[in-house]
């Protein structure tokens, strides 16, 4: 394991089928919350790079990238 601190506690759940599934299904879902952030991050600095470069508005950024209703609202909180 590449991280010490964390194989002793995740040794224990391995250690039967059910909890294998359920380790793996945590992980999947920590796995899918990071893309999730870095897709988000990536759209924040592609919208402040066209900020920048462009002399745009956030909104303006926002249209061009085509971003979803629904990171609008994520992103909103960060301008």
């Amino acid at each position: 394991m590449f991280y010490q601190e964390l194989a002793e506690p995740v040794r224990h759940f391995k250690e039967t089928e059910g909890d294998r599934s359920q380790v793996c299904k945590a992980m999947e879902e920590r796995i899918d919350r990071e893309k999730e952030k870095e897709r988000i991050d990536n759209s924040f600095e592609h919208i402040k790079n066209l900020m920048e470069a462009m002399k745009m508005t956030a909104e303006q950024a926002r249209a061009v990238l085509k971003i979803t209703d629904a990171d609008r609202a994520i992103l909103a909180k960060r301008f």
